[in-house]
């Protein structure tokens, strides 16, 4: 696969209605592309990014049909399912790893991706982030080899400026993959991604993302000791693997009609700040605010709640779903980064912190 052209020329003749083939097909080609003489660099990312673009719809419809059939490894195609998403995640990963490796290792002409490499380790760390979720539902664990070269790239994120933050992946002194329970794992994996942005493949790296997150979570949390420590935490309910969509619903359903919530609010406003909770869309002044899915999550989850202190854990059982303390800075820097946007232009601020306790959306300050 030379270049873009004959790249978009091979992806014309596949057949579109047929995610399992068109996965297939480009998952060979990922692998060749890293086997090939000559390769110029510039072309090759086009090449590898097209691919990546290209395959969103058609593993969005995988994620979705082994979502569908209970998230387990029973027939056939349940297993081709798994298979051809693992390894497209895996051949896509190492072409963004094995691009960036070529530059650390200064082959001649791959010094030219160096404005690029940011965006290269965000899609680099997405497709990790697929594949090691992919491992945990076939597994029941995450794959200690893939854990350790997500960790590795990270390192060489930040060593590089890459990532937008430093963190900590675990707590206390656990520090081999085997020793930590994968839902940490799962909660540090997702702050990597954090911090590694790529906001022209947010939304929609984000929407794949959480389709996983519904089955990975489910396997990481499913014992009966994870169950009660997450009701003793927080919870308040738990739902685990196999389930049904109508039970899910229902439950949800239920969990609103018990906390007074109503599911038809269509508009939040606080001042001059007004959310659009249907179509996910905020402005202010009348001006609109770009916000990406979490931030305006957890900016709808202040709203809801104006005039109410919130705290880190609040929020990351509301807007994480975590139910229990990942022990990383996620919070803080989405906070940061939401002030940013909705009070930086604007008067008078509204989103405040309440030292030593947590947050605050009020417009009295």
């Amino acid at each position: 696969m030379a270049d873009r052209r004959h790249a978009v020329e091979f992806l014309s003749r596949l057949p579109q209605d047929d995610p399992f083939r068109v996965l297939e097909e480009i998952t060979y080609w990922l692998k060749q592309l890293r086997d090939a003489y000559g390769l110029i660099p510039q072309r090759a990312l086009e090449v590898v990014d097209l691919f990546d673009v290209t395959a969103y719809p058609h593993r969005s419809k995988l994620v979705e049909y082994f979502i569908a059939v209970g998230g387990r490894y029973q027939n056939y195609q349940a297993q081709r399912a798994w298979n051809t998403s693992f390894h497209f995640a895996h051949e896509l990963g190492a072409a963004y790893r094995f691009l960036i490796e070529q530059y650390r290792k200064r082959v001649t002409g791959f010094e030219l991706l160096k404005p690029m490499l940011p965006m290269i380790a965000g899609r680099a760390m997405r497709a990790l982030e697929s594949e090691l979720k992919w491992s945990l539902l076939r597994r029941g664990r995450l794959d200690e080899t893939l854990w350790a070269a997500a960790g590795e790239l990270y390192t060489y994120a930040e060593e590089n400026g890459f990532a937008t933050e430093s963190m900590t992946l675990y707590a206390g002194e656990q520090t081999l993959p085997g020793e930590i329970p994968a839902a940490q794992q799962l909660s540090a994996l997702a702050a990597m991604i954090d911090f590694l942005r790529d906001p022209q493949r947010e939304s929609e790296q984000a929407e794949l993302s959480e389709l996983l997150d519904m089955r990975a979570w489910q396997y990481a949390l499913a014992s009966l000791d994870e169950r009660v420590r997450g009701l003793h935490g927080g919870g308040d309910d738990y739902l685990t693997k196999p389930f049904a969509f109508s039970e899910l619903l229902a439950r949800v359903q239920a969990l609103m009609r018990r906390s007074g919530m109503k599911d038809d609010v269509t508009e939040l406003q606080i001042a001059d700040l007004k959310l659009d909770v249907r179509r996910r869309r905020a402005e202010r002044a009348n001006k609109p605010i770009a916000l990406q899915p979490r931030e305006f999550r957890l900016l709808e989850y202040l709203v809801r709640h104006q005039g109410q202190v919130v705290t880190r854990t609040m929020l990351l059982e509301a807007v994480w779903d975590y139910h229990f303390d990942p022990q990383t800075n996620a919070v803080d820097v989405q906070i940061s980064r939401l002030r940013q946007k909705i009070d930086k232009d604007f008067s008078p601020p509204l989103l405040h912190t309440v030292r030593g306790v947590g947050y605050m959306v009020s417009a009295d300050g």
